[in-house]
């Protein structure tokens, strides 16, 4: 499949309260100790009920390895979005994007973007543009398998309440944001995923903030394909993080990492006055009666101490809410979970007998901290 050139080289509803020192109590907590909590993502079929665990296995459709797997009911593509409305994602985010070689502002005509000083991107037909240059990038991104295993596993509701946590906090951000006098958008708040895989998390941010647009960045084109089918008011960007964001300086209002590498000193220059840094980080108890029966890498329990001190010195913590709750999951939603994320390639050649060998369902514990940042 031919690539683009480069330059010439489940909507949230607030479920927690802030209290006066900073820590979010939250419901979702309590909510899973009663009834269960679980809700709806995007692609693999499933009933799903709010306050109530997924009990559906879901079913898979199995690709060929390597074959990327669109959900059945994703969104529709930007690209199809600005055929029927005239209005390109691009169109809307290029006020944001930054040219990656000279760092001069851009803008879109005849589906390529520019800088004046010459450098071009073509948007690609899969509706992503790569903004990656020079030298191959050190990074390893996500592979097609492993993208496929979560668009089923998020498309099983498992992961709602997560993505419900991240949407209210990006939304009180945003409140904050306005009622401070910071600098939006034209069009509304701006948000940056970093890592943003299939674009679920930012599809769910842009679902809970009318007239906001968002970028899906991501070093992976599997990922960068799939995040240009994740919502009519997002744009795919190939890119490395640890490059630098081709991002204007203060030109966002929340910045989102998920389960994401983080480059602070980037995220600092890029948020405007005012803005958020979301982050959200798993816990050692997230999915902790998977890591042994499948081998599965460990969460180090300091995780959270050293995220803060790596933030330190350019951002101030604003709030931490604690996401905590079951799943009941079937053998197809577990081996997604093995298959999508670090652990895909560890103790991989045994997984099916492994996972044989575990009952036909399983309550296994999702728990993430969603963290607040914002500038000093």
């Amino acid at each position: 499949m031919r690539e683009p050139r480069g330059s010439r080289r489940a909507r949230a509803r607030p479920q927690q309260a802030v209290s006066g020192s900073g820590t979010a109590s939250s419901r979702f907590e309590a909510a899973a100790s009663g009834a269960g909590a679980a809700g709806a993502e995007l692609g693999d079929a499933a009933e799903t009920a709010r306050g109530a665990a997924v009990s559906s296995p879901g079913i898979v459709t199995e690709p060929a390895a390597g074959a990327e797997v669109s959900p059945p009911d994703a969104p529709k593509s930007p690209i199809r979005h600005a055929a029927e409305t005239g209005v390109s994602s691009f169109g809307a985010i290029v006020q944001f994007l930054a040219c990656p070689e000279c760092a001069a502002p851009i803008t879109e005509r005849d589906r390529c973007l520019r800088c004046p000083h010459g450098h071009s991107f073509d948007i690609a037909k899969q509706g992503y543009v790569s903004l990656l240059t020079g030298a191959s990038t050190k990074m390893t991104g996500d592979s097609a398998d492993m993208l496929n295993a979560r668009a089923a596993f998020q498309g099983s509701g498992h992961f709602s309440p997560i993505a419900e946590a991240i949407a209210h906090a990006v939304a009180g951000g945003a409140a904050e944001t306005a009622a401070g006098g910071a600098a939006e958008s034209s069009g509304g708040p701006a948000v940056l995923e970093l890592g943003s895989g299939t674009g679920y998390y930012l599809a769910a941010v842009l679902d809970a903030l009318a007239e906001s647009h968002g970028i899906a960045l991501d070093v992976s084109k599997y990922a960068a394909r799939r995040a240009a089918r994740a919502h009519p008011r997002a744009a795919s960007v190939l890119a490395d993080a640890w490059r630098g964001l081709p991002v204007r300086d203060a030109a966002l209002s929340h910045v989102l990492s998920v389960f994401a590498p983080r480059n602070p000193a980037e995220v600092a220059r890029v948020l405007a006055p005012g803005g958020t840094f979301v982050v959200v980080t798993p816990t050692a108890r997230h999915l902790g009666e998977l890591i042994g029966p499948l081998g599965m890498i460990t969460v180090d329990g300091g995780k959270d101490t050293r995220l803060a001190d790596t933030l330190s010195t350019r951002f101030v913590p604003l709030d931490r809410t604690p996401v905590e709750y079951p799943m009941s999951l079937g053998h197809t939603d577990i081996a997604n979970v093995a298959a999508m994320g670090p652990s895909a390639h560890h103790a991989a050649a045994d997984r099916a007998e492994r996972l044989a060998a575990l009952p036909e369902r399983l309550d296994v514990t999702a728990s993430v901290t969603v963290a607040r940042y914002g500038l000093r």
